[in-house]
């Protein structure tokens, strides 16, 4: 296994490469919305954990877990998947910690949970 592959396989959702990801969520909407915080060994604090698939350009699709603390994300995120569960967001973080700022935008795809794939949104018309 490469060592770019083995870094890919973490647990967890991973910041260094990029400040960019698609994602969409893994979970049904209900479990979602009734998520509990867990305490984090790493950091010693409480954070959410979300079920993801990240749509990533060189290796297509694979299954993360975005951890979080910032209730700011959450919400946005809840905002966006309550209209459309299958859809993908383009998830934009600028900065660390205490300044951490997101950004989320619909990306143009959903995920298809009856054949597993990935499809592009129809153009809107205008």
């Amino acid at each position: 296994m490469k060592l770019e592959d083995y870094a890919r396989s973490g647990r967890y959702l991973k910041w260094t490469d990029t400040n960019i990801h698609h994602i969409a969520l893994n979970m049904d909407i209900s479990e979602f919305r009734s998520l509990e915080p867990v305490l984090s060994d790493r950091h010693g604090t409480d954070q959410y954990e979300i079920n993801i698939l990240v749509k990533d350009p060189d290796i297509d699709l694979y299954e993360s877990i975005l951890a979080t603390k910032s209730k700011d994300l959450l919400v946005k995120l809840l905002n966006e998947w309550t209209d459309s569960p299958s859809l993908f967001l383009r998830l934009n973080k600028e900065g660390t910690g205490f300044y951490t700022k997101w950004t989320i935008t619909r990306a143009p795809f959903i995920y298809d949970k009856a054949s597993g794939k990935v499809k592009n949104l129809p153009a809107k018309k205008k």
